[in-house]
């Protein structure tokens, strides 16, 4: 994991620096193998077609976009942003929001989680920090979404 973290963390630090496009792709083909280890990984746990395409696409976005564009946080460290995420970016700026998709989001960043901790990707505490921040959040973000809507 160090090495991996070591990695995305010159990644970024080289396309705030640079904003070239080569830099952009390769913090994108960084986040795919994770993206194609995930996918195996729901694959060895019988999840539906259906269900590992919404998780895919949903962590593509968030890892591909949200956190590219927000430079702030790589994927070892994204739950950082989830409370802005759900309660802003999702809200105000992605196209197909709606509760149900929110949904989709937080089901599929719970589970890429929990694959990055069952790797050894991410730690103990920062899993139990998701866990706690999903508990304790997804309501005020599904209310959120909620108002929006109306």
């Amino acid at each position: 994991m160090d090495n991996e973290a070591s990695e995305i963390k010159r990644l970024y630090d080289v396309f705030k620096k640079e904003r070239n496009r080569a830099n952009l792709t390769n913090i994108i083909n960084f986040n795919i193998r994770y993206l194609f280890s995930f996918k195996e990984y729901l694959i060895s746990k019988h999840t539906s077609s259906t269900n590992m395409n919404t998780y895919i696409e949903c962590m593509n976005y968030f890892l591909n976009k949200y956190l590219i564009l927000e430079m702030k946080f790589d994927l070892f460290n994204g739950i950082d942003s989830l409370n802005d995420f759900f309660s802003f970016h999702f809200v105000h700026k992605y196209a197909n929001g709606t509760v149900q998709r929110l949904k989709d989001f937080i089901t599929s960043i719970k589970n890429f989680y929990k694959f990055m901790f069952e790797k050894g990707n991410i730690n103990k505490e920062t899993y139990e920090y998701l866990q706690f921040l999903l508990k304790e959040e997804k309501d005020n973000w599904i209310n959120k979404m909620k108002d929006y809507e109306k």
